[in-house]
């Protein structure tokens, strides 16, 4: 979807439950804004962003290719420790989204949530599928499926939409038009997720110029693009991207758009200052260092177009924090914040530098931590909010010497709250 959808005013993902989702058994976790997954290196924290992912791929997609794309069916079911490499028998995913209050229209609250296993086959199949609305999502109703093709019968044994779909199929995917049910679709189709490969950042984009898209790339592609449209429809943005990279990267002044051959083909270029003060020197892609790149990439996703109009309602990007100087990681977090006021934001890191900044609070923080062979992912502990609000360390601090552990709950009986979920 590359337009917002006038009808729906910013969505965002309140609450997330996962069981049995590769490293994860079990977690459920409230989200905000911004959202950072702190952890060691190997703790699960992709693991968690890829179940919102994975929501993503099999909806934009289908599950088939969303299970495919990560190795089959085995790859992404927990194997519990102990369980002789036996894998679950089915994985589940729970997200609780909110509407916020617009115009006329009151909030609303939807909870959205499938599980998938194997049916009498060996085939990946939904078990089940639910979706429940709430305030302005109520005339959604509740709509819910079984399917006995899961257990070893033919068909579907209830259905939202009154068809018989494909075991392999999730049925939110076929509302369409003014259905409330479709701003959930389309919020998953929307989102976006970053994982920046050099080769991506470095190379020649030589797609159809009337075909490139106005968003970047998962890996970076269409970089010199994406930079071109900034500055084309958002000089303002394309002057914030300047500013932090000239703040971050020595001599830096920007990063622009190349364009050569008459527009046909696309790549990256940056402005740097010339020892004499007086000059700009140009640096073309191949000489341009990785930490360039990579922070160009990133503040590039972060002030794209689509993130100011609402077409890119969620951001993952996994370690920001790659190729930059330490120093000066802590001004990223400001981007990060501020882009959060705009779309809803996640990212990885296991660096403390990222979190050195006056914008860095202890509700973005989800800790991450591999306890008995399964990832605890969840709010930071009582103990490190109270070292931080005592101001006997900072979350920087907090990281470095290993004190920044996740509040432990069960999400079979408790919500993040405490409450009964």
């Amino acid at each position: 979807m590359e337009t917002a959808d006038a009808m729906w005013p910013r969505i965002s993902i309140s609450r997330v439950r996962i069981e049995n989702f590769r490293s994860i058994r079990a977690c459920d976790v409230e989200l905000g804004s911004l959202n950072v997954l702190v952890g060691p290196n190997a703790a699960g924290k992709s693991n968690f962003m890829d179940a919102i992912r994975f929501t993503s791929d099999a909806l934009s997609y289908s599950l088939t290719d969303a299970i495919q794309r990560r190795g089959g069916l085995r790859q992404i079911l927990h194997m519990a420790p102990g369980s002789g490499g036996s894998n679950a028998a089915a994985m589940s995913i729970g997200l609780h989204l909110h509407r916020p209050e617009s115009g006329d229209a009151p909030a609303g609250d939807a909870r959205y949530e499938f599980a998938v296993g194997s049916d009498s086959t060996g085939r990946a199949a939904v078990l089940s599928e639910r979706f429940e609305g709430f305030g302005s999502w109520e005339d959604a109703g509740i709509a819910r499926r079984d399917d006995a093709a899961a257990f070893g019968d033919r068909g579907v044994a209830e259905l939202p939409l009154g068809f018989e779909l494909d075991p392999g199929s999730l049925a939110l995917n076929q509302y369409a038009g003014t259905d409330p049910r479709r701003a959930v679709v389309d919020f998953f189709k929307s989102a976006s997720f970053y994982d920046l490969h050099m080769s991506a950042l470095r190379g020649i984009d030589d797609s159809d110029p009337a075909m490139r898209p106005d968003r970047l790339g998962p890996h970076g592609e269409h970089l010199g693009h994406i930079l071109g449209r900034i500055a084309e429809l958002d000089p303002d943005a394309k002057e914030t991207l300047d500013a932090y990279l000239s703040a971050m990267i020595p001599n830096a002044i920007g990063l622009d758009q190349r364009s050569e051959l008459d527009g046909t083909v696309s790549a990256v270029e940056g402005r740097f200052a010339a020892k004499s003060g007086d000059t700009e020197l140009k640096v073309q892609r191949w000489a341009l260092s990785e930490g360039t790149l990579r922070l160009g990439g990133i503040l590039a996703a972060l002030l794209q177009p689509h993130v100011f109009d609402g077409a890119i309602p969620f951001i993952g990007i996994e370690e920001p924090e790659k190729a930059l100087h330490p120093p000066k990681l802590g001004l990223l977090y400001e981007i990060l914040a501020a882009a959060s006021q705009n779309t809803q934001v996640m990212v990885t890191t296991q660096s403390p530098d990222l979190l050195d900044n006056k914008e860095a609070r202890p509700e973005h923080i989800l800790a991450v931590e591999n306890i008995d062979a399964a990832t605890v992912v969840g709010p930071l502990d009582e103990v490190g909010c109270s070292l931080f609000n005592d101001k006997i360390l900072t979350l920087t601090e907090l990281l470095r010497v290993g004190s920044m552990h996740p509040a432990r709950v069960n999400p079979e009986t408790e919500g993040p709250d405490g409450e009964p979920a």
